[in-house]
């Protein structure tokens, strides 16, 4: 009778435990979905109003100039890698259920958005969104497809339900060589089930029957990739129609088209002595920092980094001792990017593309652009770029000892030019045998009791 008791007791506790786990995993669900917005996943069109990246494809309305898959082409076809297996694609008139007219796609975060639409809705299809990071993707004349698949592409494959209503996504990431399904990603999908009038439809649309979206014609969705580790920084993407939601489905109608998620380089205030003229420079971001980015400046031929910055943080590049010569010196240039917390990186910010006077503290612009004229003609070097020889030439601001030294791109000391005395005012000329110089960018710096000065040399045979 105890015996019977305990297993009871066990059987009990056990079904307890199962209630638990259960009820805790529908609150953990509810918490992760919580903080997107239900418009992501409603079949409503019009929330893609001014929203994300829209593009269109031919209907078949416009006769056979709808670009579209050909000779069976699937998915699980590695055509990126110029095999045999490769897609194809051909001029025509695609399926009806299957024609694309309207796609779009944005990045909130780590969310991923899509929607696209059909021309009609008899029947189930399926829909497939792959997002590449290859540029070069894109169709040859020839009826091929041209790119390579990189680690980290994305598929996700969705049913188009006729009758509309939720359907879950099914998220594939490239990884070697095929495609593994991405179980860590969950996302939501959802065809309208009931009619949308032109009205509440943003962009053209030209249905095979009727007008507006039918039951079943419009799909949106979303795929949270928060907590995956997956970069959702991309180059193209294309949106399929396909037969069912399988991986070896076969392929119906197609569009391709550029999705560029970039940032913007950031702007920065360059603090006189300038590298963008004839001294050590500071280098300040000014543009908003957001948390988890990454600030990376190469200045002649070096790299810093900064980062990961928290949301707001001063962001300052400057030269140390143990930087070399060449890092933020004058004519060094500098080029400076940011990547953030999804692995995004900025275009370069650099001495070509930088806006407004470098600053000092107590000096008019005025007193620095005469400055900067004043010192510049202190130190010069030609022919740039030399051969065999190179002449230097400067003048010392007051009476004293200097030296000039030869430093390569990367701030190591090549060999010193020459030490001695001078009278301010006074024209110094040197003349340096670079014939046993290497190829490439040279540095020569001149110390006397007024600072320091560099001037930029090019050896190119």
């Amino acid at each position: 009778m105890k015996l019977l008791i305990n297993e009871k007791y066990l059987r009990v506790v056990k079904s307890l435990k199962h209630v638990v786990l259960l009820i805790s995993l529908l609150v953990c669900s509810a918490t992760a979905f919580a903080q997107i917005p239900s418009s992501y996943c409603d079949g409503n069109p019009s929330d893609w109003d001014g929203v994300g990246k829209h593009d269109t494809d031919v209907a078949n309305a416009a006769g056979n100039t709808d670009d579209q898959f050909a000779q069976g082409a699937k998915d699980e076809d590695r055509w990126l890698t110029r095999d045999a297996t490769r897609w194809h694609w051909s001029l025509g008139t695609a399926n009806a259920k299957g024609d694309i007219q309207n796609i779009g796609v944005a990045v909130d975060g780590c969310v991923l958005r899509f929607f696209g639409d059909r021309t009609a809705v008899n029947g189930d299809a399926g829909i497939g969104f792959w997002f590449y990071r290859d540029p070069a993707v894109s169709l040859n004349p020839n009826g091929t497809f041209n790119g390579t698949h990189v680690n980290g592409d994305i598929l996700i494959l969705v049913n188009f339900l006729g009758g509309g209503g939720t359907a879950v996504p099914t998220t594939y990431e490239w990884s070697g060589s095929g495609l593994v399904e991405l179980t860590s990603a969950e996302g939501c999908g959802f065809t309208n089930i009931d009619p949308i009038p032109d009205s509440e439809i943003p962009w053209d649309y030209t249905p095979k029957f009727g007008s507006g979206y039918g039951k079943g014609a419009f799909f949106e969705g979303y795929v949270d990739f928060c907590g995956t580790g997956t970069s959702l920084c991309f180059a193209k993407y294309l949106v399929e129609t396909r037969n069912s939601q399988e991986l070896t489905a076969a392929l119906q109608d197609f569009a391709l088209e550029d999705f560029v998620t970039e940032i913007p380089a950031p702007t920065v205030a360059i603090t006189e002595p300038s590298l963008c003229g004839d001294a050590f420079a500071t280098v300040t971001v000014t543009s908003t920092v957001e948390a988890g980015s990454t600030y990376t400046l190469v200045s002649g031929g070096i790299s810093k980094s900064i980062g990961p910055t928290t949301a707001g943080q001063s962001v300052i590049f400057t030269h140390a001792s143990t930087d070399g010569a060449a890092f933020l010196a004058a004519g060094s240039d500098f080029s400076l990017t940011v990547t953030n917390s999804a692995g995004c990186i900025s275009a370069a910010r650099n001495c070509d593309n930088q806006s407004g006077a470098a600053i000092r503290a107590t000096e008019s612009s005025s007193e620095i652009r005469k400055s900067e004229s004043t010192r510049l003609k202190e130190i010069t070097a030609y022919p740039v770029p030399f051969t065999s020889k190179v002449n230097v030439e400067f003048k010392s601001e007051r009476n004293g000892n200097y030296s000039i030294n030869l430093y390569d791109s990367k701030g190591k000391l090549v060999k010193e030019l020459k030490n001695g005395k001078a009278k301010a005012g006074q024209l110094q000329h040197l003349e340096i045998d670079g014939r046993n110089l290497s190829d490439g960018m040279y540095f020569i710096r001149v110390v006397d009791g007024a600072g320091s000065r560099t001037v930029k040399l090019l050896k190119k045979e």
